[in-house]
């Protein structure tokens, strides 16, 4: 998978892999207009505020819950870091890796779970 990865949907759009605290952290930045639901991440960042852009600009406009907020002229600017809403696997993201990366479900387990092993294990008999 790319360390790198530039949105066509949003072309100020950006995320980067970094090293954070020693492991490697998603990190993106965010461009959103004047649009009432954009407005409400400013103000109130839950995730059902997140989920409402989503809903309307793309599951990439805003991958992630945990983010900081600044105003650039008529925009807000939105920073953050990881994808989803920070508890475990998103279903979007997991979605999203797999069609426009193509990755599989040993590689999306390992985006979300890193240091996972994956073991073949045989079934027990049922009694």
């Amino acid at each position: 998978m790319s360390n790198s990865v530039s949105d066509e949907q949003h072309p100020v759009a950006s995320s980067q892999l970094q090293p954070e605290a020693g492991n490697w952290q998603l990190t993106w930045e965010r461009r959103l207009g004047a649009d009432p639901n954009e407005q409400r991440l400013a103000s109130e960042r839950s995730e059902g505020a997140r989920l409402a852009v989503g809903r309307r600009k793309g599951w990439s406009a805003v991958p992630g819950s945990n983010f900081d907020v600044t105003e650039d002229d008529d925009a807000l600017v939105l920073r953050g870091r990881g994808l989803g809403h920070g508890v475990g696997l998103c279903q979007a993201g997991a979605s999203g890796l797999a069609a426009e990366r193509h990755a599989t479900f040993a590689e999306i387990l390992a985006w979300y779970y890193p240091g996972t092993v994956l073991e073949e294990r045989q079934q027990r008999s049922r009694r």
